[in-house]
Parts: C-alpha cells; sequence; structure tokens
C-alpha cells in the first residue's frame, strides 16, 4: 500500500492525487497508512500497527472489488468521479466569494467577462442577444470553456463538446461582412448555434471531465524537433536501445504475458470470428481456399470473396492443434495487438526518438476500440499491423519488400488494403521526392493481389453495403458517418495540439498525414471504423506535444505517472449507431490496457446469449449433430450471430449469413420461400413464438428447436 501511495503521489495533477488515491485504495488503505505508527513505543506500535494491517487487508479488498466485481457501474466511472475532485473545489471557492486561482479569475470576474463576452451593451444590445439566444450563449460557453481548459486547450474541448457546430456557428455569425451578407449567415448559424448547445448540455459534459488533465497546459509543450530528414534510405535497420526503449519493450512484453496467461479466456467473437473459423475449417479441410460460400445462405450459397490471408494464418496456426482451428485464431488473438503495437512503436522510434516512439505505443493501446478490434483477431487489424512496416519501406526506397508488404495488405483486408493505395497516391502527390518510387510500388503490389480480386471482380454485382435496403438519402449518409463510432476524445484533444508543432516538411510527417487523408472515406461510409484503424497516426500526433514531460532530469516520477495515467486514467467517448441506437453521445471509456489483465485474472461475467458460445448454446448443437443427418439446413431466421455459432459448432449449413452485404439480390424472398418448402429443415430460435406453426419443438440449453415437419410450415 505504502508504494502505491508512492506511485499515486507521482501524478503531477495536484487535484487528482488525494481522491485517486482514497478510491483505488478502498478506502480502507488510505486509512491504514494513516493510522500507521511512528512512535517506538511498543505498547502503542503493536495495537497501532494490527489496525493498520488490517485497513490496508481490506483496502486491498475493496480495490479487488472495484477491478473485479463491479456490476452496472463501470470501474472507469467510478475512477472518473474519484479523479475529478474540482466541481467540489468550486462549489467551495463559490460559496466563500474567494478567488478561483486554477481558472486566474474570480468568480464576480468571470461572471463579468461571460456577460461582457455577449457583447451587450443596451437595450438595443440586449433584445438583439435575446433574438440570437443561441448564439449568446454560445459565446459564453465559449468564454467558459476558455476560462476552463485555458487558452491552448479550449479550442478542441469546446469544438468535441459542441460537436463542432458551436465553433461553426459563431464563425458564421461573427464574420465581419456587409450587412446583407451578415443577415443571412447569422440566421444561418442560428439552427447549428442550437444544436450546438443541446450536445454541450445533453452529451457534452463527459468531456468536462477532461479539464483536469487538460490544465496541465504549462508540461504539454511541443518537444524539441530534430534537425531536417536527410537520408532516410541510407538509415540503418537497427536501433540503439534507451533506457524508454527498455520501458515500451517491457509493457509490450507484459501485455504479451497477460495475454498467454489469459488465453484459455479468449473465444471467437461472432459473427466475424465463426465466419473465418468456418473458411478456416474448408481450408483445413480441402487444402483450398473456397471460392464458394455453400454453407450460409443454403440451399444456394454465395461467392466467397473475403480477402483470405486471415483464413490461411489460421489454418497455419491449427496445423501443430491437430487441426483446430480455434486455437489456431486464439494464437492470432494473442500476438495480434502485441504485434501492432510493436511495429507501430518500432517505426515511430526508427524515424524519431524514444519518448515520441513510447508516448505513441502508449497512447495507442489505451484506445479501447483498437485493443478490441484486435483481441477480436480482426482482418482489417493485422493490415493496420502490417502497414508501419510498409511506411518504413516507402521511407526507405526499399522496393520488393514494399511490394508485397502491399501486396499483403491487400490480401488481408481489401478496405485497409485499398485506402492504403488511396494514401499512397496522395502521398506520391505531395512528397515528389518519392513520387517515382510510390508510382512503382502500387502497380506491382496491385498485380501481385490479381488473383484474388480477379475473382472479387467476377462477383462484383453481389457486393454492397450492410445498410442496404434499410434506409437512403441523407439520413443513410448521416447513420454511415456515425456508425459504429468510438473516438477517444482525449486521444483527439492531444492530437489536435500536436499538429501545430510537427515538421511539416519532413516526409515522414506528410506519410503519416496522408494516410489520415486518404482513409477519410471509411469515415464517410464505415463511420467510427475510420477512428480504429487511423488510430496509429493520430496516437503519434497526441504523442508530440506530450514528449516534453520525459526531457525532465528526473524522468522517473513522471514516467511513473504518464504509465499511471494511461493504463487507469478515465477518458471520455464519442459514441455513435451500432453502439446501443440512438444519437451520437459522450460516455466514459476505460483504457484498452485493462482488457489483458482483465482476461489473465478471469474477470467479467458471461452472457446468457450473445457474441459468445454459452454451455446452452453448445448443448443444442451437440443436440442437433446428433438428431439430424449431414446435409440438414439450418433455419435461423437471420439471426448471424446465433448462425454462424451453430454452422460452426453442429457442422451443419445455415440459411443465416455474417456478412450480409454479399448477397444475392433475390435472396430476401427466395430463402424464405425455401425455409417454408424445407419439410426435413430444423428450425432454431431463442423465441418459440418464431417458430413455423404446426411444428413440435424441444428446449435444449435455451434454445427452441424444431426438427422436420410432415406439413408445409
Amino acid at each position: 500500500m505504502d508504494r502505491l501511495q508512492r506511485l499515486v503521489n507521482y501524478i503531477p495533477f495536484r487535484e487528482v492525487r488525494l481522491p485517486l488515491w482514497v478510491m483505488i485504495s478502498g478506502v480502507g488503505g488510505a486509512l491504514g497508512l494513516r493510522f500507521a505508527p511512528r512512535e517506538r513505543g511498543v505498547s502503542w506500535v503493536v495495537p497501532r500497527w494490527l489496525l493498520a494491517w488490517l485497513l490496508c487487508l481490506a483496502g486491498m479488498f475493496g480495490m479487488a472489488a472495484l477491478f473485479m466485481g463491479m456490476k452496472g457501474i463501470p470501474l472507469i466511472l467510478v475512477l472518473l468521479i474519484a479523479a475529478v475532485s474540482l466541481p467540489a473545489r468550486l462549489a467551495r471557492h463559490v460559496w466563500r466569494g474567494g478567488a478561483l486561482p486554477e481558472w486566474g479569475c474570480s468568480v464576480r470576474g468571470a461572471l463579468a467577462a461571460a456577460w461582457r463576452e455577449t457583447g451587450i451593451r443596451g437595450g438595443r444590445d440586449a433584445f438583439l442577444a435575446l433574438v440570437l439566444f443561441p448564439i449568446t450563449v454560445q459565446r459564453v460557453l465559449r468564454h467558459a470553456w476558455r476560462k476552463l481548459a485555458g487558452d491552448d486547450w479550449y479550442a478542441p474541448g469546446y469544438a468535441l463538446a459542441t460537436a463542432f457546430l458551436g465553433p461553426f456557428s459563431l464563425w458564421l455569425a461573427e464574420r465581419p461582412l456587409r450587412w446583407w451578407w451578415r443577415v443571412p449567415l447569422t440566421l444561418s448559424a442560428l439552427p447549428l448555434a442550437a444544436g450546438g448547445v443541446a450536445m454541450q448540455l445533453w452529451r457534452g459534459w463527459w468531456i468536462l471531465m477532461l479539464v483536469p488533465f487538460l490544465r496541465q497546459g504549462r508540461w504539454l509543450r511541443a518537444a524539441p524537433w530534430r534537425p531536417k530528414e536527410e537520408g532516410l534510405d541510407a538509415r540503418p535497420h537497427g536501433i540503439a536501445l534507451e533506457p524508454l526503449d527498455r520501458v515500451a519493450l517491457a509493457v509490450m512484453g507484459g501485455l504479451l504475458l497477460l495475454l498467454l496467461v489469459g488465453s484459455p479466456r479468449l473465444r471467437p467473437f461472432a459473427p466475424d470470428a465463426y465466419y473465418h473459423l468456418l473458411v478456416a475449417q474448408r481450408i483445413v479441410e480441402t487444402g483450398v481456399v473456397p471460392l464458394w460460400d455453400w454453407w450460409e445462405y443454403a440451399p444456394l450459397g454465395r461467392p466467397h470473396l473475403y480477402a483470405p490471408l486471415v483464413h490461411l494464418l489460421i489454418a497455419l496456426f491449427s496445423l501443430p492443434f491437430g487441426g483446430d482451428v480455434v486455437l489456431g485464431l486464439r494464437v492470432l488473438q494473442i500476438f495480434m495487438l502485441p504485434t501492432a503495437l510493436f511495429s507501430t512503436w518500432y517505426v515511430v522510434r526508427w524515424i524519431h526518438d524514444a519518448r515520441v516512439a513510447l508516448l505513441t505505443m502508449l497512447i495507442l493501446g489505451a484506445d479501447l476500440m483498437f485493443a478490441l478490434l484486435a483481441y477480436m483477431a480482426l482482418p482489417s487489424i493485422l493490415a493496420n499491423a502490417l502497414l508501419p512496416l510498409l511506411l518504413l519501406m516507402v521511407l526507405r526506397r526499399r522496393l520488393v519488400p514494399a511490394i508485397a508488404l502491399l501486396a499483403m495488405m491487400l490480401y488481408a483486408h481489401p478496405g485497409v488494403g485499398g485506402l492504403t493505395v488511396l494514401s499512397l497516391l496522395v502521398f506520391a502527390a505531395w512528397e515528389k521526392d518519392y513520387r517515382r518510387f510510390v508510382l512503382k510500388v502500387i502497380p506491382l503490389g496491385v498485380v501481385l493481389a490479381l488473383p484474388w480480386y480477379g475473382h472479387v471482380w467476377a462477383w462484383h454485382a453481389w457486393m454492397g453495403h450492410p445498410m442496404r435496403g434499410v434506409m437512403s438519402g441523407p439520413k443513410a449518409w448521416l447513420f454511415k458517418l456515425f456508425w459504429l463510432m468510438n473516438l477517444n476524445l482525449l486521444i483527439m484533444i492531444l492530437a489536435f495540439r500536436g499538429l501545430r508543432y510537427v515538421r511539416w516538411k519532413d516526409a515522414s510527417t506528410r506519410l503519416m498525414a496522408s494516410l489520415l487523408i486518404g482513409f477519410l472515406p471509411m469515415l464517410i461510409s464505415y463511420g467510427g471504423r475510420y477512428f480504429a484503424h487511423t488510430i496509429q497516426w493520430w496516437a503519434f500526433f497526441a504523442a508530440v506535444p506530450v514528449a516534453p514531460l520525459l526531457l525532465r532530469r528526473d524522468r522517473r516520477p513522471i514516467l511513473a505517472a504518464l504509465l499511471f495515467i494511461v493504463f487507469l486514467a478515465p477518458v471520455a467517448m464519442l459514441g455513435g449507431f451500432g453502439q446501443g441506437g440512438g444519437m451520437p453521445r459522450y460516455q466514459p471509456m476505460v483504457s484498452g490496457y485493462i482488457l489483458a489483465p482483465a482476461f489473465a485474472l478471469g474477470a467479467g461475467k458471461e452472457s446468457d446469449r450473445g457474441s459468445h458460445a454459452t454451455p446452452g448454446l453448445l448443448e443444442a448443437a451437440a443436440y442437433i449433430d446428433e438428431h439430424t443427418p449431414p446435409g440438414t439446413i439450418l433455419h435461423v431466421a437471420g439471426d448471424a450471430s446465433l448462425g454462424v455459432m451453430l454452422a460452426y459448432h453442429a457442422r451443419r449449413r445455415i440459411d443465416a449469413a455474417a456478412w450480409p452485404e454479399v448477397r444475392g439480390a433475390n435472396y430476401a424472398t427466395l430463402l424464405p420461400h425455401y425455409a417454408r418448402q424445407d419439410r426435413t429443415g430444423c428450425f432454431v430460435s431463442w423465441d418459440a413464438t418464431k417458430l413455423p406453426e404446426g411444428m413440435d419443438s424441444i428446449e435444449v440449453g435455451g434454445l427452441h428447436i424444431a426438427l422436420g415437419s410432415t406439413t408445409a410450415p
């Protein structure tokens, strides 16, 4: 407990130390150290030591309960409430009418400044302020953010809290134009300002929780940049390890060790992982990549168009385990995140220095969405793990490795691989010194990928967006923009700050920025997955303003505080459609580093149904396998997760599919028609009312199963 308290005391944010220490130590630990004896009298020391020992023990149990036994309240919320002691401070100062040194103004001065911000000088101005009330409120909000977060940091926080509507509305309303332009612009700014106020008051208040961290602006300055990059193509691959490099390697090694310990609890996620398992199983059985998916959308099937690299790796890793593709997938789940962190760290370290590389790696691993997708072993994250190495080969002008890596990315994931090609074209247009080299890499890499993409092109008419037929028009575009949105706001605020200080004449900076530009089509069509697949470069830009923290003479306290904050610090995220529905919203977000120890400790509660194969589902799959012939089709009413899990565990075909965007145009009517005519099929559902009428069913493991039929269902 004493060491833990000293670690917390390393945190440079005074407002955070005491409440965070009290909370994570389960209160008992803090009281235990408070009662630890400091006198030498035996009659007094022994009972105090005993009391302190019992309290510290209670604190350890309390800490374990926080990390392992939370129900309903996320750990991140508790840490957030504990860390932010500023509201209580503010209330005390307001009650006393005293000064607020953290904001640099008195309460009366803040109110007077907010009033001046409205620009009201008389009755006419008051009337205009009432008419333009949303714009007036936006001005006050902007001023409040400036006072809260400081001149250096208020702009990104205020913009994100108002979903960018606030600053844009004020920009329109405050343009120095003639009245015939200013009036229509001000009127058009009114609904935008109202929307910004609504976002700030409804969901944006979460971002205020970041203020204690952003207030430390005096420490977050631009890192002293090295001289202009020269001779990158002649620089060797190797790097001389420094102490901070060893810290980075220790963090990644510890993460890998935790994943190895917790590997028995790494399970396939439906429907994604089960689709890849089914393809890998076909490769193990036949020795070739299937070109037709006959086990989904049965009895018709569909062309298999998913890039095959992950399926080949799962099949390859399963060979030492007797062809068990689940264990082959588990190997990928263990190594995917450490590999992506290592490749990103290594390339940034090769380009810059140990400070920026360490911070980039720490910030990247703290992003929850990136960590989750890596634990799911998605093909797109495999492409992301290869991408930094491709950047390295491009900067070093190594033609053959660059071509091979680009082809591997295209075989790993068509979206990430294709947008990488677009990003390289942006880089070639921007950086003329690399133009000829890039224009050699792209066509040769694409040519190597043609054997697969020729097959894809032959069946391209089958492909579409997952939202095809669900909605159209502006609503569909809005939905796509916020679909699967998981945006780490702290990383983005730091990245916006870092964009001001990087050396834009460097080829490496331009290459990373080209990736942010080239991947923008993913933001329009795939929403938040854009940030999940560009977070590596946002993490680099976010590391730049934080790097000076590690320039101090005694870096150990600062490094300990950074590690502590990255691993446990509460942050806010922007969530969108696909994560519970509803409008985009701000909500607390736990660090991605929490997941590995959670797997190792066995924390978390299994749900009765969902994305994992529960014992009940396995029991039902065994029943189906025993009581139906191999050619039986399982009708699961389009439930993709349930369907693919049963397809794998029961070894039967299904009339649903993991990826509805690859489907024949008339399948929506043909498949229900075949289901109605199938007298020997097996109908499965969590809900007995969804089974066809006139069929006898049995409940196995919570699933309702109807076998065969004597009359058309």
